[in-house]
């Protein structure tokens, strides 16, 4: 069964991003439904004056199965595994939501990777295709623009993999974080 999303009125917040990226990097499918075919607090949140860029993110939406707010809408539906990626699916975005800033390159250049232990000693066929080269195209796109969900989406990465990154260019003081 797919997940069921239902983006903000603009669908191009912040909250819409995010939630976006945790589906695709949890790999989890989904069907993304019009914010016209909304029915619960998103209808409030919102409104006009209150704009919260409110999403719901959903195993089954409402009004797609007939229980829906009925004496029939019970703990039947539910299961464990369904729950767990649930669960999973919101703390990544709690998770995404906490770390997402913007970073900038500390080095006007392209930073030398060797004296760091992070390029290759030998160049083969696949140093191109090296864990170097996934950390220079992380840190070109550290422009101070770009927030990590923009890079991660960019290259394709999980998220996890784009902590990792970050965990190791900073220590190395390659790229810094911009408040």
């Amino acid at each position: 069964m797919k997940y069921s999303f239902l983006p903000s009125i603009s669908g191009d917040t912040l909250a819409d991003k995010i939630a976006r990226y945790a589906y695709k990097t949890s790999e989890i499918e989904y069907t993304e439904y019009s914010f016209l075919t909304r029915g619960s607090d998103e209808r409030q949140y919102c409104w006009p004056g209150i704009d919260m860029p409110v999403v719901s993110l959903m195993r089954s939406k409402y009004h797609t199965f007939c229980e829906y707010h009925t004496s029939l809408d019970n703990l039947d539906f539910v299961n464990s595994d369904g729950l767990q990626k649930s669960f999973e699916l919101h703390m990544l975005v709690v998770k995404i939501l906490e770390s997402n800033t913007k970073y900038r390159t500390a080095n006007l250049c392209e930073p030398f990777l060797g004296k760091r232990d992070l390029y290759p000693s030998k160049s083969t066929l696949n140093t191109a295709k090296s864990s170097s080269r996934a950390l220079i195209d992380f840190m070109i796109y550290c422009d101070g623009n770009r927030d990590l969900v923009d890079i991660g989406q960019l290259l394709n990465m999980k998220f996890d993999e784009v902590v990792a990154i970050v965990d190791l260019l900073v220590a190395q003081k390659l790229i810094v974080k911009i408040d």
